[in-house]
């Protein structure tokens, strides 16, 4: 098995088709294509399903996927290690969780790192549970994650705690006659993420208290889809208060006081113990999404 036939497994994996990966790489669409098969046929398995578009992995696929990238990474290092002038080159890819996702993409300074021209960014946003696996599986470089007060991060990885938070309920300004009455504003409705939501969570159980059920007027774990349904007043949402000002720059919404509900939530950055030839490039990427996010 070639490192040659990895990359060219990896970009095909990343791109969702044979042909458009095939010409970012410089090979005819043939060669690519004898390439997946030689590898499936080395393995014994299907790593693409054929009859979706764009092309898409098998799970199969997705478990080559995640070793192809460390034998890749590995082999990186071990060049690295005897080449003190080497200069960081590669993807870094950062996971974010969906309430932070939206005020990071924004931030110019994250994306323009002239000092690594040969360094491009990729962006996932997931849940948190996901982004910690995929820090732990090495497809992610470094992930910025939400954890419920009372939560301990993974002591397999590298945790920094970023900016601590309470958890503010968000709507349109008519809606502050209400004086943060948890009953009343239920009976308005929630637009929040499905069931698994750590603030979702908190809400049913303050609710619960007090004999009533959690109003979800919609599902959707979009922050942005969130923040608009709040707008229109179909709806209120929950937000870190941390991160509020920057939304509230955006949107018609205020905060809305809500004594019966008081949970915080941290911030918090993760990556792989071990360190990587794009350990310089990491510390640029955490210092300028601290200044976007504090």
């Amino acid at each position: 098995m070639r490192s040659q036939d990895l990359n060219v497994f990896i970009k095909i994996a990343e791109i969702g088709s044979i042909q458009a990966a095939a010409d970012v790489i410089g090979l005819t669409q043939s060669a690519a294509s004898r390439v997946i098969q030689r590898l499936e046929e080395q393995l014994g398995a299907s790593l693409f399903d054929r009859t979706s578009k764009p092309l898409a992995l098998t799970r199969d696929g997705e478990l080559a996927l995640r070793h192809a990238r460390k034998i890749l990474s590995a082999t990186d290092d071990f060049i690295d290690a005897f080449d003190n002038a080497g200069t960081p080159s590669g993807t870094f890819r950062i996971g974010l969780a969906h309430a932070i996702a939206p005020l990071v993409l924004r931030g110019s300074s994250l994306h323009a790192m002239p000092d690594f021209p040969k360094v491009s960014l990729i962006y996932r946003a997931d849940w948190t549970g996901p982004l910690i696996d995929r820090v732990r599986n090495n497809d992610l470089d470094l992930a910025w994650i939400i954890m419920s007060a009372g939560e301990v991060a993974p002591s397999d990885l590298r945790a920094k705690p970023i900016v601590n938070s309470l958890v503010s309920a968000v709507g349109h300004p008519s809606l502050a006659r209400l004086d943060g009455d948890l009953t009343k504003l239920n009976e308005i409705g929630w637009a929040l993420n499905p069931e698994g939501c750590g603030y979702r969570r908190q809400l049913s159980a303050a609710l619960h208290r007090s004999g009533n059920p959690v109003n979800i007027r919609v599902e959707v774990n979009t922050l942005e889809l969130q923040l608009q349904i709040a707008q229109s007043r179909q709806a209120l949402t929950l937000v870190p208060s941390a991160l509020v000002g920057s939304i509230l720059e955006r949107y018609d919404l205020v905060t809305l006081p809500l004594p019966d509900l008081n949970f915080g939530v941290t911030v918090t950055e993760i990556q792989p113990k071990q360190e990587t030839r794009l350990a310089p490039v990491a510390a640029l990427v955490s210092t300028n999404m601290q200044q976007i996010i504090t």
